[in-house]
């Protein structure tokens, strides 16, 4: 096991050492832990954790890779970027990414840029790392899973801020690039 090394936003909050796993699930962990109030009594807290997931935002030209992606648990279909759950024994964040665009889109891009990392509830540690690619370099055929039904489209800047994921544009503050070269020359996220 890789454990890839994690970067993690400004007053990322993160299950406390003392804490007790309470429950293990497929995909959700609970722990609880005591803690003293501000009375001086004690209360028990409790928070979930979760394996960190990548997305991204891959560029074709002057198109952005979509995804429209049907689940199995009836869930309607919907766009999405590529991406998913950061294995244990990936080596880094970034190379989970890459995995995850090769195996969902069939894409291997020459140049990465992460984006951004955000936690989106405060009582689940877990992280959402947003990387930019650029630059194909190679296509091969689609390794999705086999609960996993995804066709690949492109989206044009204006139609993707229109049509694509409407949390990850707003949550990743996308409709601040007024195109995609803009966007390709943002930052690189460094972290806390």
């Amino acid at each position: 096991m890789t454990n890839p090394k994690r970067i993690l936003p400004k007053n990322a909050r993160l299950v406390p050492g003392n804490a007790k796993k309470v429950f293990s699930g497929e995909i959700f962990d609970i722990y609880q832990w005591q803690q003293q109030m501000f009375d001086d009594s004690i209360a028990t807290f409790e928070m979930a954790k979760r394996t960190d997931t990548v997305q991204i935002i891959g560029i074709n030209a002057d198109n952005v890779i979509v995804l429209d992606e049907t689940q199995p648990d009836g869930t309607e279909r919907f766009s999405s970027l590529p991406g998913g759950r950061v294995d244990d024994t990936d080596d880094s964040i970034l190379k989970s990414a890459q995995r995850e665009m090769l195996e969902e889109t069939g894409y291997s891009f020459g140049n990465w840029r992460l984006l951004s990392v955000r936690q989106p509830q405060r009582k689940i540690e877990w992280f959402i790392y947003t990387f930019l690619a650029w630059d194909i370099i190679s296509q091969q055929p689609q390794t999705i899973d086999g609960g996993e039904k995804i066709t690949v489209k492109e989206l044009n800047w204006k139609d993707f801020l229109k049509q694509g994921p409407k949390n990850t544009i707003s949550e990743n503050n996308l409709n601040q690039y007024a195109d995609i070269q803009e966007l390709i020359n943002a930052e690189e996220y460094v972290g806390q």
